[in-house]
């Protein structure tokens, strides 16, 4: 059985007895499927299509089925979106988000021209805000950056200071080499009888 990545609903099953009509690809690998949800099937389950979302260029992105979202791009091929009523099927082109430079299209609406100009996105105003804004932050973040190591290295300077003034036991170990415990853990060193 195969499930829709969003919703969790079953798409594709596998009946035995039945033919394979196909595979699809799942996490762990190809999936075998005898029978695939098909849009009635989903809309007799789960309820009338509630919206439709394609991309710029018409490719399905994602489909509700009442209060269920579907994902899975197998529920869309072949199917004949112009059949839905209008306002079903809804565009999701990010550039629709910005106005245009060129032809001076309002956010949401289309280019006008023989053209659809993919550069709104790169010249509009709003993106050239977004992205001063994201180099200050840039700097803001460099700027933290370099206060934190400069209080890093003050605390380490710190550290080393008041590790000079506490006296450092200089027992030997078994192999040897002083001790370098601090000499107020000097009765944890070893010392006899203690």
């Amino acid at each position: 059985m195969a499930w829709d990545g969003y919703c969790g609903e079953p798409v594709a099953w596998l009946s035995v007895g039945e033919p394979v009509a196909g595979t699809l690809y799942g996490g762990s690998g190809p999936i075998a499927y005898t029978h695939l949800l098909s849009v009635a099937e989903a809309i007799e389950v789960y309820g009338p299509i509630s919206e439709w979302i394609v991309g710029p260029q018409g490719g399905f992105r994602r489909v509700c089925f009442g209060e269920r979202v579907f994902t899975s791009a197998e529920l869309g091929r072949g199917f004949d979106v112009r059949t839905l009523p209008q306002g079903v099927v809804t565009v999701e082109d990010p550039d629709l988000d910005w106005p245009c430079p060129q032809c001076g299209a309002a956010p949401g609406d289309r280019c006008s021209g023989a053209s659809k100009h993919r550069v709104r996105r790169a010249r509009g105003e709003e993106y050239q805000r977004l992205q001063s804004e994201m180099s200050q932050l840039r700097d803001t973040v460099a700027n933290l950056r370099r206060q934190n190591e400069l209080l890093d290295e003050q605390v380490h300077a710190l550290r080393r200071e008041q590790r000079k003034r506490v006296p450092i036991c200089s027992r030997p170990t078994r192999a040897g080499r002083p001790c370098q415990a601090d000499a107020m853990q000097l009765a944890r060193c070893g010392l006899p009888g203690r």
